[in-house]
């Protein structure tokens, strides 16, 4: 099960203009954005239109919303949160979504991120975790001490219809219509009937009520870069586990290489030991591209440096290009290449010799010898 985490920073925009001793928002598109606790004591709630905050407060100072002027306090939270982990989703400029799935105890981790964020920012943090974002949205709203992360169902359950947030705000208004009060009473209706009334979108209703609709966060933040970090229960000195860290660290980054065809020569890993942390950079020849020269790679810049027990380690990977498919690019020349002399040539040849005149690599068989070697090579980054 996964654990995502949505986190909220509370009075982000106004704190950026100060203490003021008059009720202040901070509006977007005509909406009260924030508001500082002055204003909220006097009746001014956010997402109130602000023509409605005027009137309420009259006496209030509106400070249209510059997305420029917040950037560096964004960035700032959000790199904090790169500490913790490197699937991070920013939806707004005071909220994110976390992947810390990964983490041996994420609930720990979670009490160290939220901890160090408010150390940093001096804000209120509203935060919640769950296997789903809406549903870890939903853990944060109602402050949730942690069912939404044991039972989803069991969460979902007691909360009104409206929070049904995968299902569209017509068929949410529709389920309050025919008499379905809580998600609870959505999740025993028949899938049948559920497709008699709202058709396809009956299956998405179904399983969101029953808390098994899925929606992951995407590795958004840090920009131009892949960022994994693995912080354990306690100080690890055994290399097997440090092994086995570098192994599931390099699994995720060679995923998300793999699905964004991305590739780099440039690493950076940080080990974090009895209060000093011990940062190794290197740029490869070869380029890192997958699990396996992630790990190999790794092993590498990390040879003789741990000198003491490890409580956390955190690879990255900058300078990224897409990865260059030769084989794939040679196989496709003749129907796909924008290069006419190269296809022309690639059919010359094998009109001349043959088709078996031009393989890719993975097609032709090398000596037992060689394959050995390589197989060793890539177990020990041998050279």
């Amino acid at each position: 099960m996964g654990y995502l985490l949505w986190v909220e920073l509370e009075g982000f925009y106004v704190d950026h203009h100060g203490v003021i001793d008059k009720p202040l928002v901070v509006s977007r598109d005509k909406l009260v954005l924030d508001a500082n606790p002055l204003a909220k004591r006097r009746g001014i709630r956010l997402g109130m239109e602000v023509r409605q905050a005027k009137a309420v407060v009259n006496d209030c100072l509106v400070q249209e919303w510059e997305e420029e002027c917040y950037l560096p306090r964004r960035k700032m939270w959000l790199d904090v949160c790169t500490d913790f982990t490197g699937i991070i989703e920013p939806l707004d400029q005071h909220i994110a979504t976390l992947d810390l799935s990964g983490h041996p105890c994420p609930l720990d981790v979670t009490e160290k991120l939220v901890r160090e964020l408010v150390s940093r920012t001096q804000l209120m943090v509203h935060y919640g975790a769950a296997p789903s974002v809406w549903i870890a949205k939903l853990a944060a709203d109602h402050e949730d001490l942690g069912q939404a992360i044991e039972s989803p169902a069991g969460f979902l359950s007691a909360l009104p219809v409206k929070d049904l947030l995968p299902a569209s705000e017509e068929t949410r208004n529709r389920l309050s219509f025919l008499g379905y009060r809580t998600i609870g009473q959505v999740a025993d209706i028949p899938l049948p009937v559920l497709q008699g009334q709202f058709g396809e979108e009956a299956l998405t209703i179904l399983s969101a009520a029953q808390g098994r609709h899925q929606q992951p966060v995407h590795p958004l933040y840090p920009l131009g870069s892949v960022h994994e970090c693995l912080i354990f229960e306690g100080d690890v000195e055994l290399q097997e586990a440090i092994d086995d860290a570098l192994r599931l660290i390099a699994d995720r980054i060679g995923n998300r290489l793999t699905h964004r065809s991305l590739q780099s020569s440039q690493l950076e890993i940080k080990l974090e030991m009895e209060q000093r942390i011990v940062a190794k950079s290197r740029r490869f020849t070869k380029p890192i591209h997958n699990s396996l020269s992630a790990l190999i790679a790794m092993r590498l810049l990390i040879q003789d440096a741990i000198d003491a027990p490890v409580s956390s380690i955190r690879a990255t990977l900058t300078d990224l290009e897409k990865t260059r498919h030769r084989q794939q690019e040679l196989e496709g020349f003749t129907f796909l290449s924008k290069r006419p002399e190269a296809s022309s040539a690639v059919s010359y040849v094998r009109t001349v010799f043959g088709e078996n005149s031009i393989k890719l690599a993975s097609q032709i068989q090398l000596p037992r010898r060689m394959r050995v070697l390589k197989e060793w090579q890539n177990a020990t980054g041998w050279r």
